[in-house]
């Protein structure tokens, strides 16, 4: 029996025209399986919002967040309980599904051929972006994108021609995450391509209909600002975009328009690398679309942020901002791997899953021995007789290597780990100490050493970090 080459199994996949599970699902599972095993850990916003909050708390907050209907209330709240296995376990499976669903709305658009399907759709699967999908705080961004995406295959695809319009609640319903408000452009340019016919009299009453459907996301951006603005102050200036903002945003969207109308112009006027030149065009046009919402709002701004997920550890928090960044740049890669001359191509193609792969194995690995951290933070602290008597806390971390990502554990991260261990519900936590101005009054707290010695590699394999935490009464200024 001869050995099956990469190559052979790739073209295998190409010619059968259907999503390549096998390969996908071992892709996958190598890159994010790693987390079955932090199923219940909390990162970021999960402590407060989802453990130092009671559900009718966490209720009022989304509430007083932007947002017409309160679909992740009742998704995240009533339905799941805010149970962070059930979270995590649909995390992994959406973000398994979008591929799917990218993968049959490409087959809608004639200018994507079968080869360059495959490379988009396990592009899609596997690139490193958008790592603090791990949070239960962004959830909703997940489910979100997904909605989008089924709505738009509803929209465009053959066999719902008749009904394509019902996939307006699932766009209405997916506007949750703002950020998908200037990028439903993109399924109703598609939708107005698939119609496109110059000689047809038909057509051309048509489009201004076509061009009317886009007031469905502004239209709901506006009654959501009538009717359920954010409550605050700080959350109302969280969510109004700056002006230098939107000007960027604007100035961006502008020129990739022109440059996809002009590669356009020159497909109309027979150009031999049209098709090559409109995808191109087309994939600046879709991450520009993608990143617009983050740019009016002051994000995305330095390059470091939209590459901070290819940095092994230097992601944070910020990229869940790379949500919608997938698909553009999926599309990027699997066009220029198109001009490619054939027989480097899929040997580059490899190379590059490869290093995803490896990255995003990193990247879980890296969130497992955090989660294995903040438990052994809980279990030592927990085993402290005098830990419900202390009032102030100092954490000071020097096992942060530990910490996913080089992220910054938050001290209201810390202090509810403190109150899980059976701390006070009052415990004030800080992560530094301050100097003293003169005659200022001290007050004793309890200063926490975190140390471990314990390698990463060693960590993985025992299932513990090694921590220790040597506590001693020390005198600060508040």
């Amino acid at each position: 029996m001869q050995p099956v080459s990469i190559s052979r199994v790739i073209e295998k996949s190409v010619e059968s025209n259907h999503f390549p599970w096998k390969i996908a699902v071992l892709l996958y599972t190598v890159s994010y399986g790693f987390m079955f095993g932090f199923l219940d850990a909390y990162f970021w916003d999960d402590w407060y919002v989802n453990v130092g909050l009671t559900k009718a708390e966490a209720h009022q907050y989304w509430k007083d967040q932007l947002g017409f209907f309160p679909t992740n209330r009742f998704i995240e709240i009533s339905l799941l309980d805010r149970n962070p296995v059930l979270f995590h376990l649909l995390t992994f499976v959406i973000f398994f599904l979008i591929p799917v669903v990218v993968f049959a709305i490409a087959k809608c658009f004639k200018l994507i051929g079968q080869e360059q399907r495959f490379y988009l759709t396990v592009i899609l699967l596997v690139l490193p972006i958008n790592s603090a999908r791990v949070s239960m705080a962004v959830f909703r961004l997940s489910y979100s994108l997904l909605i989008f995406l089924v709505a738009w295959l509803i929209l465009v695809h053959p066999r719902t021609a008749k009904v394509k319009y019902l996939a307006t609640p699932l766009f209405v319903v997916s506007f949750l995450s703002q950020s998908l408000i200037p990028f439903f452009v993109l399924p109703c340019l598609h939708n107005w391509y698939l119609g496109f016919d110059i000689k047809n009299q038909r057509w051309r009453n048509k489009t201004l209909f076509h061009a009317s459907y886009l007031s469905v996301a502004p239209l709901y951006l506006l009654t959501a600002w009538m009717f359920d603005p954010p409550v605050s102050e700080a959350q109302r200036d969280y969510f109004t975009p700056s002006l230098l903002g939107v000007a960027r945003a604007v100035l961006l969207l502008v020129a990739v328009c022109l440059m996809f109308m002009w590669s356009t112009v020159k497909a109309l006027a027979g150009d031999e690398d049209r098709k090559t030149s409109i995808l191109f065009s087309l994939s600046f046009l879709v991450i520009a679309f993608g990143a617009a919402a983050y740019i009016a709002s002051g994000r995305l701004v330095d390059i470091s942020e939209w590459m901070l997920n290819f940095v092994p550890r230097a992601s944070d928090w910020d990229s869940r901002h790379q949500l919608l960044l997938g698909v553009g740049i999926a599309l990027f890669v699997s066009t220029l791997l198109t001009t490619i001359e054939k027989s480097v191509r899929r040997r580059v193609f490899v190379g590059f899953i490869a290093v995803c792969v490896v990255l995003n194995f990193s990247m879980m690995q890296g969130y497992y021995l955090d989660a294995l951290k903040q438990k052994e933070v809980v279990a030592i602290l927990s085993k402290l007789d005098e830990l419900p008597e202390w009032k102030s806390i100092v954490i000071a971390d020097e096992a942060d290597f530990y910490n996913a990502r080089n992220r910054t554990v938050r001290s209201y991260e810390w202090k509810q780990m403190i109150i899980k261990a059976g701390g006070n519900e009052n415990v004030a936590v800080a992560t530094s100490i301050q100097p003293c101005v003169a005659e200022q009054k001290q007050e004793s707290a309890v200063y926490l050493l975190l140390e471990s010695s314990q390698g990463r590699f060693a960590s993985m394999l025992k299932g513990g970090v090694g921590l220790t935490i040597r506590a001693t009464l020390v005198s600060i200024c508040p």
